[in-house]
């Protein structure tokens, strides 16, 4: 038994369809329209929310497949910032460090660091293969003077041959293991006795910022 619906539609629409109303079987199209849309809300809620969480893991963990050479570089610059941070820089990196990274950065990198992060963020480096190039393609990509990163054989590829580079910048991977390489100094100058003296005060610290 078919039932009666009220549908809506704004008056340019309606003005349209009068203009082709013995041309169109209205109701026809709107129950297709319909039962579109409602198989697509059944799909929906019949997809299982385990199953996504298993592909987003997939996909985060191939993506940090893809960004392990960005992630390393920063790891690398984070070593040498942290290696140059006086007191109070190791202070405010360890009370800032799960609030905002991005102003840790600007707060405490070097020059060097920033432009990395930067080109990354703008998309405006190059990539280099230090086991494919050889060293005259390398000087002459060195000599354009932008930020460069080495492969070194990494296959950065997709399945289908696209290039990963095109759709990410890595800038938030670059950044972690920036942070990762302060934290790994940190550890180290804790190990030594250097950092007990001032656990109080950092503890006060945060909990005056709570």
């Amino acid at each position: 038994m078919a039932k009666r619906l009220s549908v809506s539609v704004n008056d340019v629409l309606f003005d349209d369809l009068n203009s082709f109303k013995d041309k169109l079987n209205v109701s026809k199209i709107c129950q297709k329209a319909l039962r579109q849309a409602i198989d697509i809300e059944k799909i929906k809620q019949e997809t299982k929310v385990d199953d996504i969480d298993k592909q987003v893991e997939r996909i985060k963990k191939k993506r940090e497949e893809y960004g392990a050479i960005y992630k390393n570089e920063g790891f690398k610059d984070g070593v040498k910032d942290g290696s140059h941070m006086n007191l109070d820089e190791i202070i405010h990196f360890e009370i800032y460090n799960d609030l905002d990274r991005n102003q840790l950065l600007s707060d405490l990198a070097s020059s060097e660091t920033v432009r990395k992060y930067e080109a990354l963020s703008n998309r405006e480096f190059e990539i280099i293969d230090s086991t494919k190039h050889s060293k005259d393609e390398i000087e002459t990509i060195y000599s354009r003077g932008k930020v460069t990163f080495d492969l070194k054989g990494s296959n950065r590829s997709t399945s289908f041959g696209f290039n990963i580079d095109e759709f990410h910048t890595f800038d938030d991977l670059y950044l972690d293991g920036w942070c990762n390489g302060i934290i790994h100094i940190i550890s180290l100058l804790n190990k030594k006795g250097a950092l007990w003296k001032y656990q109080n005060m950092l503890i006060k610290e945060q909990d005056n910022e709570a």
